[in-house]
């Protein structure tokens, strides 16, 4: 009850020591360097490789296998996944929290060129570096067509892929772009058995 008693009789130095202390920690927060949190995100790396109209099972043993043959033993390598499908192939790697990204980035290209070879039409690696596969999309774009166009909307998706997702790429420090939904184009050759 004394101090209650003291600050009641010196409001006036009751005041000035509370400025004195938000003083001291506006000081203290503008000039010390403080790391609230520390960043914790894993270093990942993704490595897609395509293969035009191959099925999983040979993407798998020509390009997955001796992908992750390469990769193993990588430095601050946690977690290696590999999927295969239908004319793609897409291998995921984590690493240590401590791991710089840059140097694991270089290290990987360097495994990816030792090995041995590819068949003829397999594309070249891409690799894509980050610092976690999901949520890493900062933008959605949707379209859609103008009211009185009766064209279907599954019909631009040839325009999509060539030109506008070229030309988002092509901006400085866009990775990646996916173009979802559409319909790829075919040719359906139906033969007359009784005409042959």
């Amino acid at each position: 009850m004394n101090l209650t008693r003291l600050a009641i009789s010196n409001p006036v130095a009751v005041i000035a020591a509370i400025l004195l202390v938000l003083l001291m920690g506006t000081v203290a927060l503008v000039s010390l360097p403080i790391q609230m949190i520390p960043d914790v995100q894993r270093p990942f790396i993704q490595i897609n490789t395509g293969w035009r109209a191959a099925a999983p099972e040979e993407v798998e043993s020509e390009i997955i296998e001796p992908q992750e043959d390469a990769l193993r033993g990588l430095p601050g390598l946690v977690k290696m996944e590999s999927s295969a499908g239908r004319g793609s192939a897409s291998i995921n790697l984590s690493f240590t929290v401590d791991t710089e990204l840059q140097r694991a980035l270089v290290e990987v290209i360097n495994r990816l060129n030792q090995v041995p070879r590819y068949p003829t039409d397999v594309t070249e690696p891409q690799i894509f570096a980050g610092q976690d596969q999901f949520g890493s999309a900062i933008a959605w774009f949707g379209l859609t067509p103008k009211p009185g166009n009766d064209r279907p909307i599954a019909s631009y998706s040839d325009f999509v892929r060539e030109v506008v997702q070229a030309r988002i790429e092509r901006v400085p420090g866009i990775a990646n772009s996916n173009a979802y939904g559409g319909r790829d184009n075919e040719v359906r050759i139906t033969f007359d058995p009784y005409e042959a």
